[in-house]
């Protein structure tokens, strides 16, 4: 969901897809999920000041490695910034199908 400030700084999601397959093996990734749920400001602005932002989705990107994009509502929200793990089932689930 968010950059992680010193480690995958500037990372999209075809980064994060890459780095799995370049360490796991390029047939092992069928379906990406992309979240589309807008954060809210107030959590927004607490990540941007510690240098994370948004990972950005590049579909054709990702799209060219084989993967299927799958979109939906999948952030739950505290005071961090998460994947909702019951959200992200269901999105999981609907695929199996």
């Amino acid at each position: 969901v968010m950059t992680q400030p010193g480690e995958t700084d500037g990372y999209t999601a075809f980064d994060h897809v890459k780095a799995i397959m370049d360490h796991a093996g390029e047939n092992l990734i069928e379906y990406v999920l992309i979240n589309t749920e807008k954060i809210p400001e107030h959590l927004l602005s607490k990540y941007l000041a510690d240098g994370a932002c948004p990972v950005r989705c590049d579909e054709g990107n990702i799209k060219r490695l084989g993967c299927r994009v799958v979109y939906g509502e999948l952030l739950g929200f505290a005071d961090v910034v998460r994947h909702d793990p019951i959200k992200l089932a269901k999105a999981i689930m609907d695929i199996i199908k």
